[in-house]
């Protein structure tokens, strides 16, 4: 079975700026969003919020929690919660593109420990084309 995808570490609305969440994570945003900037031309729609993004992808033939675990693994618990406790919303999305309607992962202890105490909400996504094998 095929997999594709990423994990996302979004801060929504935070009072640092993008330079100042990069210095104090030691990561820099894949890609960071500004109220009212233009998203979707096709659909004319503009970003409610701000946003900074840091985007992992998931390796060919690495497993989802193992996407996880490299993400969550480069962030500092103690340097990170200050940023969240400063942003409306901060959160992990976990995207995942198959060709099959079935699917199953599994997310480690490490993994479920370290979003345990990051206190982060863990979003998953599934994008399915339903075929069967």
């Amino acid at each position: 079975m095929s997999l594709k995808g990423s994990c996302t570490l979004s801060f929504i609305n935070c009072k640092y700026s993008e330079l100042e969440i990069n210095q104090i994570i030691n990561l820099s945003a894949t890609t960071v969003i500004t109220k009212d900037q233009l998203v979707s031309k096709a659909l004319n729609e503009r970003a409610k919020h701000n946003a900074w993004l840091y985007k992992e992808k998931i390796q060919e033939n690495n497993a989802p929690s193992d996407a996880l675990e490299q993400l969550l693994s480069k962030l500092d618990i103690v340097k990170i919660q200050s940023i969240i406790d400063s942003c409306d919303e901060a959160f992990i999305n976990l995207f995942l593109n198959t060709d099959y309607g079935q699917l199953g992962f599994e997310l480690t202890p490490r993994v479920i420990t370290l979003l345990s105490k990051l206190n982060l909400k863990l979003e998953i996504h599934v994008i399915s084309f339903g075929r069967v094998e």
